[in-house]
């Protein structure tokens, strides 16, 4: 399948896509993903996550029933932990792509040598039909504008009977977490290189999966109020340790408390997961959350 771009706007669209597109690149470059004790991360695989969202895309990796013999692609990969995670939990071979030159340096520095990273546009993905078994992409897509080309490239490269797992932003955010910090003067947006105008819409997102030939199976909103709220008090406590220069240290004290911090936001996340999902439904109920996830699979075509 040829992706056909068709730039609604002319040459103002044009324009926005490449300023986008430098303005990703250099803010990741300068701002990698905040992982707290990656090399830990890494080598536990799934058996430690350290926050609501991460023990909810636990529960939709282990869905996907991915065996080792399946390819997987994680579009947007940053450094590449969750294909390394992935690996030593499913003993998955994967390929991951980014724009940002350095946080593949780091992918190649700290992932296993069996992952392959390579540099590219997501919207335009150096990759030939029908070849993946697996399409990942976390916390990507709400930083792209061609969300159009970007949907369609991942169906595109994934096998007929391959399986898709997104997770995005919601552009339905009123009375989130997030929306009430942005009400008191929070800066929620810049920090992470956010642009509300390009939050995915939940329905627009669905209808064009469905219209590349994929099925989608399943779509759930997430992090409202109580399991955002979760979210960010931990990921206070994340950047203090990062502020103490914790992650790069190889010492008895940091060590152990790492394990000792991932061993309790682990146990704290599974566990109070149902419970804050559950005070999150009056929100959900409106279509109001931080995010959503989508686990849909490529349509086999039998002639």
């Amino acid at each position: 399948m040829t992706v056909e771009v068709e730039w609604s706007s002319g040459e103002d669209h044009l324009a926005s896509y490449y300023i986008n597109r430098e303005y990703q690149e250099h803010f990741f470059d300068e701002h990698a993903t905040l992982y707290p004790w990656p090399k830990m991360l890494r080598s536990a695989g799934l058996n430690r996550v350290f926050k609501p969202r991460e023990a909810m895309w636990k529960v939709a990796f282990e869905s996907l029933g991915l065996k080792p013999v399946d390819k997987i692609l994680d579009v947007g990969c940053g450094s590449g932990i969750w294909l390394d995670r992935l690996r030593q939990q499913f003993g998955v071979d994967g390929v991951g792509v980014d724009i940002s030159t350095n946080s593949l340096k780091e992918a190649v520095h700290a992932s296993s040598k069996d992952i392959t990273f390579v540099g590219g546009d997501i919207s335009y993905l150096p990759f030939q039909d029908n070849f993946f078994d697996v399409v990942i992409s976390l916390d990507v897509l709400e930083h792209v504008v061609e969300q159009d080309s970007c949907l369609c490239e991942m169906v595109r490269v994934l096998k007929p009977g391959g399986r898709l797992l997104l997770w995005t932003l919601n552009q339905k955010q009123r009375y989130t977490w997030n929306w009430w910090l942005e009400r008191i003067g929070v800066d929620i947006y810049e920090r992470v290189a956010h642009d509300p105008e390009l939050f995915p819409d939940v329905s627009k997102v669905y209808e064009q999966l469905e219209s590349e030939g994929v099925t989608v199976q399943k779509l759930e909103l997430f992090n409202s109020f109580f399991t955002l709220a979760l979210d960010e008090a931990i990921m206070v406590i994340v950047n203090l340790f990062e502020r103490l220069d914790f992650y790069r240290g190889e010492g008895k004290l940091t060590n152990f408390v790492g394990r000792v911090f991932l061993y309790v936001t682990d146990i704290v996340s599974r566990n109070l997961l149902g419970l804050l999902h559950w005070l999150d439904q009056p929100w959900i109920k409106r279509g109001y959350s931080n995010g959503f996830l989508v686990i849909a699979r490529k349509t086999v075509f039998v002639e």
